[in-house]
């Protein structure tokens, strides 16, 4: 009895280590940057010098134009031989499992530039491997858009006999009973649940506003794949790069052509499966367009424009 009591008291204290370890961690990301708000955002585009920053860890979403991210970074990071946080294979960094450093490969001077790859976010995992002043961005993207990419893309209707826009309604129609045959989590809350949350935890909305305003603390910026050009300028300035540096060639994504517009119930029946999603990208969609309302709007078309340019010769 003496030895059950030790060992949970033991066990007890160490929770509270871990407790108050990411308390700390987090406390530190707040003081050393301050909350993520479009006027502090503003104040460090208007300091007249700007260090070039080289630490960022990407959360790469599945689906969300985050490749053309990747491609980004990627070569960014090659250019100015900096070090990456790579798998042993492939392109998973554990997922669908949390982050954390095992999954990744060690390098012998055990410092680390740029996160890039698919993993599951763990913010206390992620920093206490990365920089205390890494830069932490993603990329979401509007939810029923979302649903149909993943369903053709990894071909979910493929594993139920169903094929094109009409398996897909079917499939809609018909979620509650089929999902649960092949639960596929990239399906249910995708974006939250490559941010982190568990998915028992999305079924309560009140849940996942907790987990968005805590989400907003984290990030120093989170990209709209619909206005991805828009996101990139914003990501420029943030990270004090130079416009040649975010040209983007376009990858993994299916050409227009095959992009049907779905019906509205159907639509409508996604929006509420995936209601937490929703919630999310409702969010930082405003919240990047108070930025663009801050930066100022002609001042961002001038550099859209700018970047529009870079990007079509990039490809003659």
């Amino acid at each position: 009895m003496k030895n059950s009591l030790w060992l949970a008291r033991i066990f007890a204290g160490v929770l509270v280590v871990v407790i108050c370890l990411e308390f700390v961690i987090l406390h530190q990301k707040i003081v050393h940057r301050g909350p993520n708000n479009p006027s502090t955002y503003l104040s460090s585009l208007q300091h007249q010098s700007c260090e070039q920053k080289t630490n960022i860890s990407f959360s790469k979403l599945h689906k969300c134009g985050s490749s053309t991210i990747l491609n980004i970074l990627l070569r960014y990071g090659m250019k100015h031989d900096l070090t990456f946080v790579l798998p042993p294979e492939n392109f998973y960094l554990g997922w669908p499992e949390h982050f954390n450093k095992d999954m990744a490969i060690q390098v012998p001077w055990n410092e680390y530039n740029i996160l890039t790859h698919h993993s599951r976010f763990s913010y206390a995992d992620i920093s206490a491997m990365m920089a205390l002043d890494t830069v932490y961005v993603t990329v979401l993207r509007e939810p029923v858009s979302l649903f149909e990419s993943i369903f053709f893309y990894f071909d979910i209707g493929g594993k139920f006999g169903l094929r094109g826009h009409e398996g897909l309604s079917l499939f809609v129609d018909n979620i509650h009973q089929m999902y649960p045959i092949k639960p596929d989590k990239k399906l249910l809350n995708p974006m939250l649940f490559d941010l982190g949350m568990e998915v028992e935890d999305m079924r309560d909305l009140e849940n996942v506003d907790k987990r968005i305003k805590y989400l907003d603390v984290i990030f120093d910026l989170v990209m709209i794949a619909e206005y991805m050009d828009e996101s990139l300028i914003l990501f420029k300035h943030l990270m004090c790069w130079e416009t040649d540096d975010i040209v983007a060639f376009t990858m993994n994504t299916r050409v227009s052509q095959s992009k049907n517009v779905l019906r509205e119930d159907v639509a409508e029946k996604i929006r509420n499966w995936n209601a937490g999603d929703v919630k999310l990208y409702s969010f930082f969609n405003r919240s990047l367009w108070q930025r663009i309302d801050e930066f100022g709007v002609n001042r961002m078309q001038a550099e859209v424009e700018e970047l529009e340019t870079r990007d079509r010769k990039s490809v003659v």
